[in-house]
């Protein structure tokens, strides 16, 4: 059996637009873009994201969220929403990240295709900066 039968190039990858982000600590929410990545753009696919405590803590500091953000044929770009919470305390600007695992491949009923595989791209965790608003 040939080596590339038993592990078949991806046909699609998920990558952040971008590694960090600032936001306001008032803005209320930041949008994360989450990119798709080819060659195949006409099958579903999906990937896991979930928030992660750095210096900003969630629930005090933003709001924790994980799920699958799922792409349908020809879509190349999904937003991750995030809650910044807006305190009245002085404090350093903060960082929490949201990082992607377990890209999957979807047959036309949901299901997980176990003949076709989707990568993780090079930017798999962004930095979010949350930028204090208080003065101290």
């Amino acid at each position: 059996v040939p080596m590339d039968a038993l592990h078949p190039p991806p046909v699609c990858g998920f990558e952040f637009k971008v590694e960090r982000y600032a936001v306001l600590e008032n803005a209320g929410d930041v949008s994360i873009k989450v990119t798709r990545m080819g060659p195949d753009f006409l099958t579903r696919c999906r990937v896991w994201y979930e928030t992660q405590d750095g210096t900003a803590v969630s629930p005090g500091d933003y709001g924790h969220v994980e799920g699958w953000l799922q792409f349908e044929e020809g879509e190349t770009e999904a937003v991750v929403k995030v809650t910044v919470v807006d305190d009245d305390s002085y404090e350093d600007d903060e960082d929490f990240y949201i990082n992607l695992s377990k890209p999957q491949v979807l047959l036309k009923g949901g299901e997980i295709d176990p003949d076709r595989r989707a990568e993780l791209g090079k930017i798999k965790q962004c930095a979010v900066i949350i930028i204090d608003d208080d003065d101290p």
